[in-house]
């Protein structure tokens, strides 16, 4: 059985694309402002926090290039 709605898969991949791009503009603008860090101040939480975000990183870009571990 299949439910009708008025959302194309074309439209929900062009706006899963615009989402993507806005979390992107984000983390480039984080990354470059060094994520507010103090350098005074960092400690191994910051290197954890960054850690699990390079992880995520590295498995969306796997997945993007459909990429074997």
């Amino acid at each position: 059985m299949t439910i009708a709605t008025t959302s194309t898969a074309a439209d929900l991949f062009v706006s899963s694309v615009a989402r993507i791009q806005d979390q992107l503009a984000r983390l480039r603008a984080a990354a470059d402002n060094h994520f507010d860090a103090d350098p005074s101040r960092i400690n191994w939480g910051h290197v954890g926090d960054l850690g699990r975000i390079e992880a995520a990183l590295k498995n969306a870009c796997a997945v993007a290039f459909n990429e074997a571990e």
